[in-house]
């Protein structure tokens, strides 16, 4: 048989149009998949080439036993392609002309068959037929299996984020609860020392405590421990954010407990131990057993093993790095009230 280049290139780009007018249709329907899917392309295919027939055939168009038998036909070389390709991967562009090539070798082997009377057209049929049956039901089988597997992982998957999620708040809250709790203890273990020099109590604030704890997890995340932050910024700088309105700055000890690689006091360690040093400093002692004669508002903060010493005051407390007020403290004398 003489193979013509001409209508070969001709059946190929009908083919291609075919396909690509199918699957845009198949698109706009949400249609991705399935027996339908296949019935779809191959009726799209089998149409435009009767329409074709008419123009070079001078055929006419007639929905016919003939027209049915390569409805079917089409439909399952389509599905054979594709599930060839898919079996390996293949998928785009090539997948598109590997299924336009198969088409037209398949289709005219079964053509010159037919013609020659070497097979029956119904035979065809019902083996095609039973076929797609077959694989219908094993698709919707698998297909059933599959969604029922995916719905029983996703309930699973589901159900361990949120016990996860709920593990997580719950144990957030309890480590919350108990960090404030051991600061307010901190707090008054400082009430105790203030009180051994005759110094009045300063009183706990929540939106001090809040100013804290920022302050020590901004140096811990940022990686860096002074007054000062690395945009030069201070404690009193920050009182907007936290509803602090009262006129003032802050006098701040910062200091922290020995901790591990992870960043966490280790077993042992409380805020009091960062008290117990900041005692045996100058500068420190000073801040906190100072008179606070107007507000004596104040709380201590930690995150992991870093913690801050906030009191509110009108007093003359400077904003400045750690490095100068060490300096300041080893030159200056006595100050007002100091032990």
């Amino acid at each position: 048989m003489k193979i013509s280049i001409k209508w070969t290139i001709i059946w190929i780009l009908l083919h291609t149009l075919s396909l690509w007018l199918s699957s845009l249709a198949l698109e706009r329907l949400k249609i991705t998949g399935g027996i339908t899917y296949f019935i779809f392309i191959g009726l799209g295919l089998t149409i435009l080439s009767n329409i074709y027939k008419i123009f070079t055939e001078q055929r006419r168009f007639v929905v016919s036993l003939t027209f049915v038998y390569w409805l079917i036909l089409n439909t399952f070389i389509i599905w054979a392609s594709k599930s060839t390709l898919t079996k390996f991967g293949i998928s785009g562009y090539w997948a598109g002309l590997f299924i336009t090539a198969t088409l037209l070798v398949i289709l005219a082997k079964i053509s010159r068959m037919v013609v020659r009377g070497t097979i029956s057209r119904l035979f065809i049929i019902l083996i095609i037929i039973g076929i797609l049956l077959f694989y219908s039901n094993q698709e919707q089988s698998i297909g059933f299996e599959k969604q029922k597997i995916s719905e029983e992982t996703n309930t699973f998957w589901e159900t361990i984020k949120e016990t996860t999620e709920k593990a997580v708040n719950e144990n957030e809250e309890v480590i919350k609860a108990e960090k404030e709790q051991e600061s307010k203890e901190t707090l008054e273990y400082v009430n105790q020392k203030r009180a051994q020099y005759g110094r009045d109590a300063l009183m706990w604030d929540d939106r001090i405590y809040k100013l804290a704890v920022a302050r020590s997890r901004d140096m811990y995340e940022r990686d860096y421990f002074d007054h000062v932050t690395p945009e030069g910024k201070c404690a009193e700088n920050f009182k907007k954010q936290f509803n602090i309105t009262e006129v003032g700055n802050f006098a701040e000890n910062i200091g922290g407990m020995t901790y591990s690689s992870d960043g966490e006091p280790v077993t042992g360690a409380t805020p009091k131990d960062a008290v117990d040093q900041w005692m045996t400093s100058r500068g420190h002692r000073y801040a906190l057993l100072f008179f606070y004669r107007d507000y004596k508002r104040a709380a201590v903060g930690c995150y992991k093993h870093i913690c801050a010493f906030l009191a509110l005051t009108k007093e003359n407390f400077v904003c400045d790095t750690g490095e100068n007020g060490l300096a300041y403290w080893k030159k200056v004398g006595k100050q007002p009230g100091e032990i």
